[in-house]
């Protein structure tokens, strides 16, 4: 997830993409956790992102990957899916919705809690 995060570090940054759903549960576990404390892995099949279609537009040119954007006849609250290859081979999901269920997507924002890390695989520092 590291490097996907880097990649999309300026739509971050911009605070027009907040990390939300299953994995963003899984970085708070393994942030908040004692150091050397084995966490099991909790891998979720897709990335869920807050944040509305021009970003995830936005995205997919970031990561040069395959963008598809609801139609409002889909009655749906995905605002874009960003399909990509990551570095292993593997194909990957980013779906980006309006707002979690029952919060509003500038309240998410506005609240939204910025982290600095240390991606492993690039020892770069991100902030997310």
């Amino acid at each position: 997830m590291g490097r996907v995060l880097v990649r999309l570090e300026s739509l971050v940054d911009e605070r027009r993409a907040v990390l939300v759903g299953g994995q963003a549960v899984s970085f708070w576990a393994s942030y908040l956790s004692r150091p050397g404390l084995r966490l099991p892995v909790v891998a979720t099949k897709d990335i869920d992102f807050e944040g509305p279609r021009t970003v995830a537009q936005r995205a997919g040119k970031l990561l040069e990957a395959e963008v598809r954007i609801p139609k409002a006849s889909d009655r749906t609250p995905l605002t874009g899916v960003v399909t990509f290859v990551d570095s292993e081979g593997d194909e990957r999901q980013l779906d980006f919705i309006e707002a979690p269920r029952g919060l509003n997507a500038q309240d998410v924002r506005d609240t939204a809690v910025e982290v600095t890390a240390t991606d492993p695989d690039s020892r770069r520092k991100i902030a997310f």
